[in-house]
């Protein structure tokens, strides 16, 4: 049986701990499946993230689009190689969930050159369209209604896959953070979304139409993308157990975190370094870097990274320095004259996004309500 990758299996416990001994605390098991959700985005994205930077460093030709890595290297630090003096802009380390979705959502417009079994199963994962008795649309749709409008983008019975729905529930979760919610909604808002995060979750049908909120989660197959083990010299974690690390001399030899995945029992396992985006702790707790304070293209100093535990645990965030030396292969680099001059050399209205879509005529006034707020996410 594969276990869920631990950040994922610490929030999923929680909820059920938590729904075991308060089933009516229905705002707080709300916002323990949106904490479910936060940590599968950003387990999932610093997954690819980190398998990008392995493949770049030791197979470099295996990715053929060579500017995938700087937009790689741009969302996840929010620097922009021109000017490396200037602030970031929100990126994935500056804590926001919908930059980790985005990288997420790149993933299925990567074309490699040789065969990466973990990105091709990712991408199958995120680009899938959940089976649900509900024609598809979000299970939690009719309550989403009764709080405030919902964009069209997720009107009812598209087929909306993993990606949409990952960012239909960031943006129902920054709407339960502004607006008062009635506990008339609260029942069936919590069994809805909680339909929902199973449907992303597993694929064994004998829970993708459970109705009873109360029932504890006893999921035994989850999809093959959100399983793994994570490992360091001394021990390794899987889900919610731990052990002994491998004997094997070449894992003996790596410093620092690694991932361990494989699709099924038989299929070959591979292994990629995960430091210093998740991190051990003496307890073997796992936590995941969320934010980096203090961050800059020209580093004069180790920045402070943010660590979180998805379980909304007591001091669920841990502040640690990150060496300089880990954090260079994220840095966009700054171009060379030459293609600046290049570029200084265009017209500027070439650069300008006349679409259509940007006619302000054209967006109805709960779009550019939601908008409004997302900008300020």
């Amino acid at each position: 049986m594969a276990y869920l990758w631990t950040p994922i299996a610490n929030a999923v416990d929680s909820y059920r701990r938590r729904l075991l001994i308060e089933p009516k605390a229905l705002y707080e098991h709300t916002w323990r499946l949106i904490h479910i959700h936060e940590a599968l985005v950003v387990t999932l994205g610093t997954a690819l993230a980190t398998r990008l930077f392995t493949l770049w460093n030791e197979q470099p030709h295996t990715i053929a689009q060579d500017s995938i890595k700087t937009t790689t290297q741009k969302m996840i630090t929010g620097l922009n190689p021109e000017d490396p003096t200037k602030p970031p802009s929100r990126g994935c380390l500056s804590g926001s969930i919908s930059e980790w979705i985005n990288l997420l959502n790149t993933a299925k417009n990567l074309s490699l050159n040789t065969d990466c079994p973990f990105i091709e199963n990712l991408k199958n994962y995120i680009e899938k369209v959940p089976e649900s008795p509900n024609n598809n649309s979000l299970a939690f749709l009719n309550d989403w209604e009764r709080i405030a409008p919902v964009p069209r983008s997720y009107n009812r019975g598209d087929d909306l896959t993993v990606i949409n729905r990952f960012l239909a529930i960031n943006d129902l979760r920054n709407k339960l953070a502004h607006v008062p919610i009635s506990a008339r909604i609260l029942t069936n808002l919590h069994k809805n979304l909680r339909k929902e995060l199973l449907w992303l979750l597993t694929h064994d049908p004998n829970w993708l139409n459970d109705e009873d909120a109360t029932k504890d989660i006893a999921i035994k197959k989850w999809h093959p993308s959100l399983c793994g083990q994570i490992s360091d010299s001394k021990a390794f974690i899987s889900g919610s157990t731990f052990g002994k690390a491998s004997t094997d001399e070449n894992h003996q030899n790596r410093k620092g975190v690694y991932w361990k995945w494989n699709l099924n029992n038989t299929s070959e396992t591979i292994t990629w370094e995960a430091s210093p985006f998740v991190y051990f702790d003496d307890e073997l707790k796992i936590s995941l870097l969320f934010r980096v304070n203090n961050l800059s293209g020209d580093l004069d100093v180790n920045p402070t990274g943010e660590y979180h535990r998805f379980a909304a645990e007591v001091e669920p965030v841990q502040r640690r320095d990150i060496s300089k030396d880990y954090i260079e292969s994220w840095l966009p680099k700054k171009p060379s004259p030459e293609s600046t001059e290049a570029r200084d050399t265009l017209d500027t209205n070439d650069a300008i996004d006349t679409s259509e879509s940007l006619k302000p005529d054209e967006i109805s006034p709960e779009d550019l309500r939601t908008r409004a707020e997302n900008a300020f996410k």
